[in-house]
């Protein structure tokens, strides 16, 4: 995004009289944060969370229940010795004490974890407020009506690549939800379905759509940050549209290698060694 020439002070004016604009309050955008953005990101933080914990307590239990086994191991052998008339050089009753004190500290610490384990969502707070207006928009105002249709011919291609990937998706028995417009580094939030008990990770999937002739993919600095931060759990879906043809989607998993520098916005991509690295939807189980 970039500020609004002077000479547009008209449109942003006429976009902030229209209803729905005006209809925005504080109630309204804090109940859009708390029912759209807040439950994903919460649901996020909370299984890293847990699996955090989880752990920390396998680790725990691990440590601490070897030195309390070998503690009333000691506490047997020696009690053995006064037992057999022998004066041992500790006493049994310490070696007791010992694996009892152990026993309290592992009781005290998995219960200190497990109340770690769950987090409580607070309400969000607005901190600012920005009018965004689309430059398709700007370009209509100023008259430029040809390149309006080529950003509705790109909008057609990019909403033919995320259908092609939430049917793809759907197909593998995966709930969908689409978070485009919560601009959080990807489009749709793919959740498998439980295996015997338990919840596989989430598939977070950039869908890029790219018509037919055209031979790079733009990606923008946070999509970047956001795959090299996710790990295995970033896909980059590439849907290729050719008039009412369409090819894939084609899926590719750690699609980036590399940080982008800080005054970098956006990173173009050759196609063909995306597509060279690219596997079906299923095949990424």
């Amino acid at each position: 995004m970039q500020p609004l020439d002077t000479e547009y002070a008209g449109l942003a004016e006429e976009v902030k009289s229209l209803d729905w604009v005006q209809a925005l309050d504080d109630g309204a955008v804090l109940a859009f944060a708390a029912g759209k953005l807040v439950p994903e990101h919460f649901r996020e933080v909370q299984r890293r969370r847990r699996e955090q914990v989880d752990k920390t307590k396998t680790a725990v239990k691990d440590r601490l229940m070897r030195e309390i086994e070998f503690q009333w191991d000691r506490y047997h052998k020696l009690t053995e010795e006064v037992e057999a008339g022998k004066q041992p050089r500790i006493q049994p009753d310490n070696a007791r004490r010992e694996a009892e004190r152990l026993t309290a500290r592992l009781e005290a610490r998995i219960a200190e974890l497990d109340a770690q384990r769950e987090l409580a969502s607070i309400t969000p707070r607005i901190l600012s407020a920005a009018l965004v207006i689309p430059h398709g928009r700007i370009l209509e105002a100023a008259g430029q009506t040809s390149k309006v249709v080529d950003a509705a011919a790109r909008a057609r291609v990019e909403k033919i690549a995320m259908d092609a990937v939430i049917e793809a998706e759907r197909a593998l028995g995966h709930e969908i939800r689409d978070v485009s417009a919560d601009n959080c580094g990807w489009d749709l939030t793919a959740q498998p379905p439980a295996r015997e008990g338990v919840l596989p990770p989430s598939r977070h999937i950039e869908v890029k759509g790219r018509a037919a002739g055209q031979e790079t993919i733009t990606v923008t600095s946070n999509e970047i940050r956001e795959g090299l931060n996710q790990g295995d759990k970033f896909f980059l879906a590439i849907v290729l549209v050719d008039g009412d043809r369409l090819d894939g989607p084609h899926y590719i998993r750690q699609p980036f290698d590399q940080e982008p520098g800080w005054a970098e916005s956006s990173r173009n991509l050759r196609l063909k060694d995306l597509l060279a690295r690219a596997r079906p939807p299923g095949d990424w189980q």
